[in-house]
């Protein structure tokens, strides 16, 4: 058979082959899937161009056009929080790799109201691009659609799929920590959280299940601990589970907190009480901040990827560039536990 007669049929096993990678990195490579480094596609494309597949079946590579991002966020979740810290780093370290110029839009605590009156989002200079982190408040999500540019919330919806969004799966995260008390043998549990945020009510809803999959009926009376505070501050959780132990029987074994800062208030209630953990009771968190490490004893937590979900948040506003005929996306990072000393296994003898 002659080459030219090879390079007609090349198949996608025959780039798979020459490139060094599987037929399914080829096949994300050649459609611009994620997934695939930019090094290892850029040398599937090269291969494929060589044997002769791109000239049959090759897609045509996607046109980015986002020149420019504006990032809205709340001032404190730069100044002090750790979790959007590190979510804005990894959308700036992105977003310069792709050559996208990035300005930053920060919102006075307490004051969304105003700054949408000053018209921040409506001047003569509208936003090329805009990624908004941490809010998704609905007259923010409702002036950003009205905007019609490319978009993309992080760690926010909004309800009526106008916005693409990307957020750890608060959902999954909620069921597994509840999930990893439960397997350990505790059975009389409680949910530490306010609802301020449909996140926080996923994480619930989580909890929930958890319970029904080991035949526990829900009972927000019992298994509900809510801080009344939006601030998710250690001192609000404390405050709160020492109101349930001068209520009554406190007979709690394990605490799901919906952040790590509100499982650092519960084992100051602990403390206080005289209990030890995870003798009397065990702990877990959400998020997986570094203060978990060095918390006495270790505290175990859901452990999100935050750098990856700012790159993603990026990744998808490409997309959204690339491709506006598509339908807007919400997209749920995977999360895991990370256990720690906090949690005891009551089954153990």
């Amino acid at each position: 058979m002659s080459d030219r007669r090879k390079l007609a049929t090349a198949t996608l096993q025959d780039v798979a082959n020459a490139a060094g990678v599987s037929v399914g990195t080829v096949s994300k490579a050649l459609n611009r899937r994620e997934g695939v480094s930019p090094e290892v596609t850029s040398r599937i494309i090269d291969t494929a161009r060589r044997l002769g597949y791109q000239k049959r079946q090759l897609a045509p590579q996607p046109v980015y056009a986002i020149g420019s991002t504006t990032i809205v966020t709340f001032d404190h979740f730069i100044v002090s929080g750790q979790f959007y810290g590190e979510i804005l780093d990894a959308i700036l370290e992105e977003s310069e790799r792709q050559g996208i110029a990035t300005s930053v839009e920060l919102v006075p605590s307490g004051n969304l109201e105003s700054f949408l009156e000053r018209g921040r989002l409506f001047t003569a200079q509208r936003p090329e691009s805009i990624i908004v982190l941490g809010i998704d408040q609905p007259e923010l999500v409702d002036a950003v659609a009205a905007l019609g540019c490319p978009a993309v919330l992080v760690n926010g919806a909004d309800r009526h799929m106008r916005v693409s969004s990307v957020s750890p799966d608060y959902h999954f995260g909620g069921w597994a920590a509840a999930r990893h008390l439960l397997e350990q043998g505790h059975r009389n549990i409680a949910h530490v959280t306010h609802l301020r945020r449909v996140s926080f009510a996923l994480r619930l809803d989580g909890f929930r299940d958890a319970l029904a999959d080991f035949g526990i009926a829900y009972d927000p009376e019992i298994h509900l601990i809510d801080t009344q505070s939006p601030a998710l501050m250690s001192e609000d959780a404390r405050l709160a589970v020492e109101a349930r132990m001068s209520a009554g029987t406190f007979d709690y074994t394990g605490f799901v907190c919906a952040a790590d800062m509100l499982a650092v208030g519960v084992m100051q209630a602990a403390a206080g009480a005289g209990l030890s953990i995870p003798d009397d009771i065990s702990v877990i968190g959400f998020d997986d901040l570094p203060i978990c490490a060095h918390c006495n004893p270790p505290l175990s937590s859901i452990h999100v990827d935050r750098r990856e979900i700012g790159r993603t948040a990026v990744s998808l506003l490409l997309e959204r560039s690339s491709l506006p005929q598509l339908p807007e996306r919400r997209l749920a990072m995977g999360v895991s536990v990370t256990p720690r000393a906090s949690v005891k296994d009551r089954t153990a003898r």
